[in-house]
């Protein structure tokens, strides 16, 4: 089978199988509008936007009719087995099948087939795929809030099977989302666990509570190099990386497109080399960001928007960072922080920052058993990867 969808919208090259068609999602999908008075509907739950996430078909969140005012654009009801669709921002992907009666807003399409040319269980598979998102895309209207009328998808092709193959090409994605749920739960609970552990442990009332400066020596803590010392005209395609905030994820330094300097440059901003043990945090933007330092990793440089933590050689810096990543850490830093359009940190907020500490006794166990937890959760994280880039592989394949 030869399929593919142009930019207009519409099939080109195609060679389908026997029985294969080519329809317009407006002959197959019906925009169902029917409004009610939230009020009086009967109805306990509404969907917004928030509740609906990037690339996951199930509602997972939702709000209670009767806690507060919804708007006058919450009328619009849906039921169990249509599709919601936020019709903007189509760029967020969010499609869903609802499990359950409630309220929209009219910013978000009731779906459901027109007819008995397509399954139900396949619609929404179908508003997943690439053509079908980047048709939506470019057919969205406005630059703050973008939008998309039904008008405006009802022209978009797609190669529809017969209703036995489609059954058949349903059962393997739906057993394939069932995977994904699975693989989703088992990284929630090892998210919870995680959090658990590291607020037990670093977070106990009866352990010692000290500012993060007296886990340092004096120069122990250095904020990056401002834009006057490292210019963009000096990142290069090789060289020494630069470590920024968008380079920070947990515990760990994403390569991915990170900033690169001469050796050169590396040597006069040789202050903010870093060394096995040091601890990275971002001076603005989101604050929940850490990044550990590992050997391999020596004599790269802080770089500008990072904070570079040196914990004191007879301290573990892996229990300081571990006490850096708790909730309460986190809730403090939110609080401290400066600045009105972007949250900011200065030198003397981190290092005024409150560490606990469990015992000394006790904190290479604890942090051997969160090193564990978060093997497990690497080890989850990548099979659900790898399940996601399946999906992707399957919804291009298949439909």
């Amino acid at each position: 089978m030869t399929a593919t969808t142009t930019t207009s919208g519409k099939l080109a090259n195609v060679t389908l199988p026997t029985g294969w068609r080519t329809v317009r999602f407006g002959d197959a999908v019906r925009n169902v509008n029917v409004t009610i008075d939230p009020e009086e509907s009967g109805l306990e739950r509404y969907v917004a936007g928030e509740h609906m996430t990037t690339d996951d078909l199930h509602i997972r969140s939702w709000g209670t009719i009767g806690d507060g005012y919804l708007g006058p654009a919450f009328h619009r009801k849906f039921v169990a087995g249509q599709v919601l669709y936020g019709s903007r921002r189509t760029y967020l992907r969010k499609v869903a099948m609802a499990d359950f009666d409630g309220i929209c807003a009219n910013t978000t399409f009731v779906l459901e087939p027109l007819g008995d040319d397509l399954i139900p269980e396949l619609l929404p598979f179908i508003m997943q795929t690439e053509s079908f998102v980047t048709h939506s895309m470019q057919q969205s209207r406005g630059s703050t809030n973008p939008y998309v009328t039904f008008k405006d998808l009802a022209w978009f092709e797609f190669a529809l099977p017969p209703r036995d193959e489609q059954r058949r090409i349903a059962e393997i994605l739906w057993a394939l989302d069932d995977a994904l749920e699975m693989y989703l739960i088992v990284d929630q609970c090892l998210d919870n666990a995680l959090d658990s552990i590291l607020s037990e442990s670093f977070s106990q009332n009866d352990s010692s509570t000290t500012k993060l400066s007296d886990f340092c020596d004096k120069d122990g803590m250095r904020i990056g190099p401002f834009g006057s010392q490292l210019h963009a005209s000096e990142y290069q395609e090789e060289g020494i990386p630069v470590i920024m905030p968008s380079n920070m994820s947990f515990d760990q330094i994403e390569t991915d497109n990170i900033a690169k300097i001469g050796t050169q440059t590396a040597k006069r901003l040789s202050l903010h080399k870093v060394q096995e043990g040091d601890i990275l945090l971002p001076r603005r933007g989101d604050l929940s960001k850490r990044a550990y330092i590992y050997r391999e990793q020596e004599g790269w440089i802080c770089g500008t928007g990072s904070i570079r933590i040196r914990p004191k050689k007879d301290v573990s810096s892996r229990a300081i960072f571990y006490a850096l990543s708790t909730r309460r850490v986190n809730n403090w830093i939110a609080d401290h922080a400066v600045g009105t359009t972007m949250a900011n940190l200065n030198s003397q907020i981190v290092s005024s920052i409150p560490i606990i500490l469990p015992e000394n006794h006790k904190i290479e166990p604890i942090v051997e058993v969160i090193e564990k937890s978060k093997g497990s959760r690497n080890a989850n994280s990548i099979k659900l990867k790898s399940l996601q880039t399946l999906k992707a592989q399957l919804l291009s394949e298949l439909l």
